[in-house]
């Protein structure tokens, strides 16, 4: 999957099941899951300024790695850069299969 960041960049997460309420952060890419869950309703967001990439957990359960970094709310951080190149994000987990590549293009 190919994903261009525009302003604003897209945020990702688990598709809500149920009676489950919909995230407080709007989730443009909604992904399905079954439990027991390893993306949260709002997990991620990519982020795009003028110094380059990035990407935020949205106070996951379980977390986010980027590039073998994890971050999180029960993390060091929240946010991580995205280097040129491809890159690896896996939300839920470093067992989860929810594994992203995410190319950062120069220029």
């Amino acid at each position: 999957m190919s994903i261009r960041l525009g302003n604003p960049a897209p945020s990702l997460g688990r598709e809500p099941r149920g009676d489950e309420p919909l995230p407080e952060i709007a989730v443009d890419l909604q992904i399905p899951d079954t439990q027991p869950y390893r993306q949260s309703t709002a997990h991620f967001s990519l982020l795009r300024s003028d110094s380059g990439c990035s990407v935020r957990d949205l106070g996951s359960a379980r977390g986010t790695s980027v590039n073998g970094v994890f971050i999180g709310d029960q993390f060091e951080h929240d946010t991580c850069d995205l280097k040129a190149g491809k890159n690896t994000v896996i939300a839920g987990g470093m067992y989860s299969l929810y594994r992203f590549n995410i190319v950062v293009e120069d220029g």
